[in-house]
């Protein structure tokens, strides 16, 4: 038996017909790389990738890694995932997120 959620997406096709696609998803969580209580770093699989996470407060970064293309396996990515020079870079751009959030909010007096 088939396991995920399943949703309906109603799309047209070439012909302008509109047609209704039946989509299974099923993504597995695979477990945590890195916890704080500052950020977490998820690591998923799903439709021949792997999937990680990276959540920041209300801002969130995802990777998506081919398996077919990715020589490395679950133990790599959480090595790469773990590697301080590249956190560094990861959250800078966490800090770009919430100044570029700010300053639009700001724009539109929200």
């Amino acid at each position: 038996m088939e396991q995920g959620t399943r949703f309906l997406v109603p799309r047209n096709d070439k012909n302008g017909e509109q047609i209704t696609i039946n989509w299974l998803l099923n993504m597995r969580y695979v477990g945590d790389i890195k916890s704080t209580d500052a950020y977490k770093i998820g690591l998923y699989t799903w439709n021949g990738k792997h999937i990680v996470k990276v959540e920041a407060g209300m801002y969130e970064q995802i990777y998506k890694i081919s398996e077919m293309d990715f020589l490395g396996g679950e133990a790599e990515i959480h090595a790469m995932f773990k590697d301080e020079k590249f956190l560094k870079t990861v959250f800078a751009r966490f800090e770009q997120m919430h100044s570029d959030f700010g300053e639009v909010l700001e724009q539109y007096e929200i």
